[in-house]
């Protein structure tokens, strides 16, 4: 599916339709609480210390991820 153009500007890029949307475990970088599976794009609030989470501020990744679509985990 080709992206669209409006003014020379792309709207959606091909990597879109490449890459799934897989979802990944956010642990908390200052008190290693699990906090939820979310998206790889997301910010996710943890309660216990009173901070936003990203995925680049996390100190250990979960290597596994899940695609919301099926019941079956990735690993690597």
């Amino acid at each position: 599916m080709p992206a669209k153009k409006n003014k020379g500007k792309n709207i959606l890029a091909e990597k879109d339709y490449a890459s799934p949307k897989l979802m990944i475990q956010f642990i908390c970088p200052k008190c290693n609480r699990d906090l939820v599976w979310a998206y790889e794009n997301a910010s996710v609030y943890c309660r216990t210390c009173d901070r936003w989470v990203r995925a680049d501020q996390m100190k250990r990744i979960n290597p596994a991820k899940i695609d919301p679509n099926k019941n079956q985990l990735f690993l690597f």
